[in-house]
C-alpha cells in the first residue's frame, strides 16, 4: 500500500518524536490496516492519471485527468 496521507502524517511524527518518517510510515500503515485511507487520501494531491480501456483518463482514486 502507498499512502501520501500516511506518509505526511508519518512525516510529522517522526519531526516531533526524533524518529525515521520510514518507520513511522511503516507503523502508520500497520496501525490503519483495519481502516485504511480512502481512496482520495491514499492518492494526495498528486493524481497519477492512467489511459483506461474505455477511452477515459483517470487516477485510481476517480479523479479525473484532461481528455
Amino acid at each position: 500500500m502507498a499512502c501520501e496521507k500516511c506518509w505526511s502524517d508519518a512525516g510529522f511524527i517522526a519531526a516531533s518524536a526524533q524518529t525515521s518518517k520510514a518507520e513511522e510510515y511503516s507503523r502508520l500503515i500497520d496501525e490503519r490496516a483495519e481502516k485504511p485511507c480512502t481512496p482520495e487520501e491514499q492518492c494526495g494531491e498528486m493524481h497519477l492519471i492512467f489511459d483506461w480501456k474505455d477511452g477515459t483518463r483517470h487516477c485510481v482514486c476517480g479523479a479525473r485527468g484532461p481528455e
